[in-house]
């Protein structure tokens, strides 16, 4: 669904009207309305459709392609900004970032553009633009629907020089599809610093049940889908997080992952020299996990490591090159663990699931492979959830009560690495 601001900049390129004085310009025609969101770009011409747009994109002056491609892209996306090297990529990105509308009302300003170029755009435009009102009247929610928000708390735990004490922090994003830094929210109190809380681990699960009080007040009156995302390091990945305690709204105490899905997120990632050493990698693998997000049987492409008595981190990282995703179903040893993370970091896998316990033990062995079976990709960490919250009312040994999860979404750090990371003139 187009936002107002994306419905006011298709009326003025349809009706010729010059973006920044308002006056129609007689000389334009209509150019192209390519949004093509992760969820609704996959249309069964869009191939044939992006290869003729690239052959008449093809003929207007690159310096032109790569200006207005520059001038579309979000301010933030230079965080991850690699040049592309041909049109198709340009595209590519553009649909990612759901720029396109605004490349094409670039290339709407530039009169060294021909009229015949801009009459064949136009036809391909139209028909992009027909078939996407007919989903969108058949996606379109009722009125009366309000459409539910995709809320997050981000919790970042840093060490100390104390190795015993922590600094936690904690932000909500009430509005994932909002950009950039303005997104996030603190939900520090004024009293404290806004460099964190200093804490012991096992003082964590009370600071946790604060934040999540301040997020839930603050989306009072909304309908939002919360997740929990924890930014440790490598070394406190087996921490049971899933399993702290928090209070419920009559101050009885649930289970934190059986009530809101909970994501680990590596601490080491945020660090800016891995991101300029892996980022791009990062985004690349991030790239390939939209595409599959809505298919099934997509975990025949994560790699399996079912033992740890072999366990080799070169290998590993070797093997996961070309995975989106990592399925260990054998409890990760302490002394092998950072090592696994150091694969899993330096091959940019976006995606782990893996067990903090034995399944042997439980007579789960292939429990993991049966419940991932039919999962859709972007319903794993609800099905997780899920999965959590019946093992929580089962008093016999469930698997569930033992997963863990990464999941990595680069364009989602903490904002004080968005802030370090922004250029000034940005």
């Amino acid at each position: 669904m187009l936002n107002r601001d994306q419905q006011k900049l298709l009326e003025n390129i349809s009706t010729g009207r010059d973006l920044t004085t308002g006056d129609i310009n007689q000389k334009s025609n209509t150019f192209i309305n390519l949004i093509l969101s992760s969820k609704e770009s996959i249309y069964s011409d869009k191939e044939a459709l992006i290869s003729t747009l690239s052959s008449i994109l093809a003929q207007i002056n690159p310096e032109t392609i790569q200006k207005a491609y520059e001038n579309s892209l979000p301010p933030d996306a230079e965080l991850w900004y690699s040049k592309p090297d041909n049109i198709e990529s340009i595209l590519s990105k553009l649909d990612e970032f759901r720029r396109l509308v605004e490349f094409f009302a670039e290339l709407n300003q530039d009169d060294d553009i021909s009229e015949e170029l801009r009459d064949k755009l136009k036809h391909y435009a139209e028909k992009l633009l027909s078939k996407k009102s007919q989903e969108d009247k058949i996606d379109k929610p009722p009125n009366n629907c309000p459409q539910q928000l995709e809320s997050f708390v981000l919790f970042t735990l840093n060490p100390t020089e104390n190795k015993d004490k922590f600094l936690l922090n904690a932000w909500l994003i009430k509005d994932n599809s909002v950009e950039g830094i303005a997104k996030y929210k603190s939900l520090l109190s004024d009293n404290e610093t806004q460099s964190g809380i200093v804490c012991k681990l096992s003082e964590i699960q009370s600071k946790i049940d604060i934040f999540i009080e301040g997020a839930l007040n603050a989306l009072s009156g909304k309908q939002y889908n919360l997740i929990l995302e924890f930014f440790l390091p490598s070394h406190l990945m087996l921490t049971e997080v899933d399993h702290w305690q928090i209070k419920d709204w009559d101050n009885q105490l649930l289970t934190l992952g059986t009530r809101y899905p909970v994501r680990m997120r590596s601490l080491e990632r945020q660090a800016k020299r891995y991101l300029n050493y892996r980022g791009n990698q990062w985004f690349n693998h991030w790239n390939k996990v939209n595409t599959v997000l809505n298919e099934e049987s997509v975990f025949v492409n994560f790699e399996h490591l079912p033992a740890m008595d072999k366990f080799n981190g070169k290998s590993l990282e070797f093997n996961l090159r070309d995975k989106i995703g990592l399925k260990v179903t054998c409890p990760p040893s302490i002394s092998k663990l950072q090592e696994l993370f150091r694969a899993i970091m330096t091959a940019a896998t976006p995606i782990a699931i893996w067990t903090r316990r034995d399944l042997n033990d439980c007579g789960c062995v292939s429990a993991i492979d049966d419940f991932l079976s039919d999962k859709l990709l972007c319903n794993l960490c609800e099905s997780v959830r899920e999965i959590r919250e019946e093992a929580d009312a089962n008093p016999k040994e469930h698997f569930g009560s033992h997963l863990s999860i990464l999941w990595e979404d680069p364009s989602r750090l903490n904002p004080d690495v968005m802030v370090e990371l922004t250029p000034p003139e940005m």
